[in-house]
């Protein structure tokens, strides 16, 4: 007999595959797309995941919802980088729409998780044992009411516990306020304030490996990171005959205390040299990244054609607020290829585009992505590369060569509905071959074709 107002169920997802990565390339010459060597690693991955479910809403408004998830991945790496884990997440959450109170509405929860990790990669611990344990909990509580159908106020706060092995634990409460509203028939604004707490992970405090000419070195003292974050923005709708849509503009402001930052330099004083460089988590006293972030959607019909449209630009200025501070390798300064003082691997600007047309069962689409010159990278890359001539990867004077100069890719995507069910695809990633790397030493994909069947059973 079926219960009113309750809901269960069990979702299922798993996948096994097989690939191949690169850390580092040989050199930014004939040398693209191959490996240095040693810094291939082969993986065969099985992850999978469990989430039983249950929803129960009360006669008096109240709404009871439990998830839980077990969730294991293991990646089957060669080069001595094996690693298996198993995640078991639950959290229990009640929420509250007050009848007596016109449009308040609270919420709150707990939730906790508990992760087993054996993995050769992160035997970086004291006692160098390949097992390692991460747990986390948390309690929170939200409170969200709507004043003049007009303004919608809200309020959180919520207090976390960080815990890996016996000997590093950390709790600190976080707490976010909100503000929205609807000044015109079709302008709203809106302003937030949050605040942010991360702990290290396994893998950023513990992880020990070789990759090519490159070690990554365990970081027992990084510490956790915390931050608050503000932003104010408005959305204007608009209608254009038959194509309608929005139009958003924000700026946001955060700032970060001990943000952590995967650096590369020497972090040892062996009497070989590469046996001290490499990877390592530091953390960063202060920094500030602002900007603004300006995006546009919608969709219509022009004739029997119908048309989608998203599009975004965002603007940053991330800024390290204490560039003379001493680390382990150096000052922020000294260990990086720009002295202003703008973070490592930041891009400034970030701009991205979709369109997509359909017409009766068939769909097509172009995307487009730009990002601009990495203006700041680890200063070691460059020095090893010409001064030294210990890493000539060639990546000083391809940076040279693109200083100023942005990167672009254009996807396209073609589509077949054959059924309600079956839909075949045929896309292209990358469409002009372009030559371009996200971080150094690590080129991106070439013109990649795809042929894509889907069905849904």
């Amino acid at each position: 007999e079926s219960i009113k107002g309750l809901n269960f169920g069990v979702n299922f997802n798993g996948m096994y595959s097989r690939s191949a990565s690169a850390l580092l390339l040989l050199n930014a010459d004939t040398g693209l797309y191959n490996s240095f060597p040693g810094a291939m690693s082969r993986t065969y991955k099985t992850i999978y995941n469990i989430d039983p479910f249950i929803n129960y809403y009360s006669k008096n408004g109240m709404k009871h919802s439990l998830r839980t998830r077990m969730y294991y991945e293991d990646n089957n790496n060669d080069n001595n980088q094996a690693n298996q884990s198993t995640l078991y997440y639950g959290e229990y959450q009640v929420s509250k729409q007050f009848n007596n109170i016109k449009d308040l509405n609270i919420t709150s929860g707990v939730m906790g998780s508990y992760a087993e990790s054996n993995s050769e990669l992160f035997a970086g611990n004291k006692e160098g044992s390949p097992i390692n344990f991460a747990s986390n909990f948390a309690l929170y509580t939200q409170v969200d009411k709507k004043l003049y159908d007009r303004l919608t106020l809200s309020a959180g706060g919520r207090w976390e516990n960080y815990q890996i092995n016996e000997t590093d634990k950390e709790s600190k409460p976080v707490f976010r306020a909100g503000i929205s509203g609807r000044v015109l028939k079709a302008t709203y604004v809106r302003a937030s304030y949050g605040e942010g707490f991360r702990f290290p992970t396994i893998g950023e405090k513990y992880i020990r490996t070789v990759v090519g000419p490159m070690n990554i070195f365990p970081s027992y003292n990084v510490q956790s990171e915390s931050s608050y974050n503000t932003e104010v923005g408005i959305k204007q709708g608009f209608k254009v005959k038959e194509f309608m849509g929005y139009f958003d503009v924000a700026v946001f402001r955060q700032e970060i205390e001990n943000a952590i930052e995967f650096s590369f330099g020497r972090w040892d004083t062996t009497a070989v040299l590469f046996n001290d460089l490499g990877f390592k988590s530091t953390n960063v006293t202060k920094s500030r990244i602002e900007g603004i972030d300006i995006s546009l959607a919608g969709q219509g019909e022009i004739g029997p054609v119908g048309i989608n449209i998203l599009a975004g630009y965002t603007y940053m200025n991330p800024m390290n607020l204490a560039p003379d501070d001493s680390t382990e390798s150096g000052t922020y300064k000294t260990t990086s290829s720009d002295t202003s003082g703008i973070l490592k691997y930041r891009f400034r600007h970030l701009a991205k585009a979709d369109v997509e047309l359909t017409y009766d069962k068939w769909s097509m689409g172009v995307s487009y992505r730009y990002n601009s010159f990495m203006i700041n990278v680890d200063r070691i890359f460059i020095d090893l590369d010409t001064l030294y001539g210990w890493l000539p990867t060639g990546i000083a004077k391809y940076r040279e060569e693109r200083e100023g100069k942005g990167d672009f890719v254009f996807d396209t995507r073609i589509s077949y509905q054959v059924s309600e069910s079956a839909k075949v695809a045929f896309l292209i990633n990358n469409l002009l071959n372009r030559e371009y790397m996200i971080r150094p030493l690590q080129i991106e994909a070439p013109r990649t074709f795809i042929m894509q069947v889907t069905v849904k059973l």
